[in-house]
């Protein structure tokens, strides 16, 4: 059995989840991208790809077919994901590109709603068991890009105002419909970004608040970062890693007086009798249960 050190370990490609209320400039950030070198391919599920005029972005329209007519919501626009995904396997492919950029997730999933509920419409099924199995292909194509080792990955979602059911507290999260999937979802990536505006300027949320869903990895970045997701990953992909700390050594050691041995030991700083003492327990960092990749057919 092969046993490795996590010395050795270097980063792999990033997997971030972006997401922000309409209009807020979501999709222009695979033109940040671009500034900061990275190959992007964009999957564009909702036809809105105006503010990327006059960049060389590659991108995939999966609203039509590669003759240019409209698809039917549902199964047909889930089927050209997966040929997409077929051919970012190959080397052409990843001669091209880096970074995969979903605009949005949000429009996916709704396509695999609709794909369950005309599946289980025509046997006349369960539509409440269509829910169910929407959930289920939605995380396996996200676990499929997310695990793809040669690509970063950016999933856009759309924002909603979630609330906390133990305390009542409101707060912004990543949209998609069902609740089923949201849960696994944010669980399933390490980098989710709140995308906002404040006095006119764009920022990203990088860490939990109590009003926005955020979490990032790491200490390369501050809890508000200016909206350059380019730079953003770039400065993820550089950073330095955490060195462990050593106890500094003493080459100049007190040495004790041999008659001082058998003296009744002194307590430098011991608290009187009856002080409170300090304690404390160890975090607990819960991780997510990890899901298998959608294996597609080559």
């Amino acid at each position: 059995m092969l046993i490795q050190s996590t010395n050795n370990l270097k980063s792999g490609p990033l997997k971030v989840l972006i997401y922000g209320e309409s209009g807020v400039g979501k999709t222009a950030q695979a033109a940040s991208l671009l500034k900061a070198g990275f190959k992007p391919i964009v999957v564009s599920a909702e036809a809105g790809l105006k503010t990327l005029e006059g960049y060389d972005i590659a991108f995939v329209d999966i609203t039509k077919s590669d003759d240019g007519v409209m698809l039917a919501r549902g199964g047909a626009r889930v089927q050209r994901i997966r040929e997409l995904a077929t051919y970012l396997m190959t080397p052409e492919a990843r001669a091209k590109y880096d970074t995969i950029f979903f605009d949005t997730l949000t429009e996916v999933a709704s396509a695999i709603v609709d794909q369950q509920i005309d599946e289980k419409k025509a046997v006349k099924g369960d539509l409440r068991q269509a829910w169910g199995e929407y959930a289920q292909l939605l995380l396996r194509l996200v676990y499929m890009f997310r695990d793809m080792p040669h690509y970063n990955v950016v999933f856009l979602c759309q924002e909603e105002l979630d609330k906390d059911e133990l305390t009542s507290r409101r707060f912004y999260a990543p949209h998609v419909p069902g609740n089923a999937a949201k849960l696994p979802l944010k669980a399933s990536l390490d980098i989710i970004y709140r995308l906002y505006m404040e006095n006119d300027k764009r920022y990203f949320r990088t860490a939990l608040s109590d009003t926005m869903l955020a979490k990032h990895r790491g200490s390369a970045l501050s809890a508000v970062e200016p909206a350059d997701l380019g730079a953003i990953m770039r400065k993820l992909q550089t950073a330095a890693p955490a060195v462990e700390k050593k106890e500094p050594v003493n080459e100049n050691p007190i040495r004790i007086d041999p008659s001082l041995e058998k003296s009744e030991p002194r307590v430098v700083g011991a608290q009187p009798p009856g002080a409170p003492s300090s304690a404390g327990g160890p975090g607990v960092e819960l991780d997510h249960p990890g899901g298998g990749p959608f294996h597609v057919t080559t």
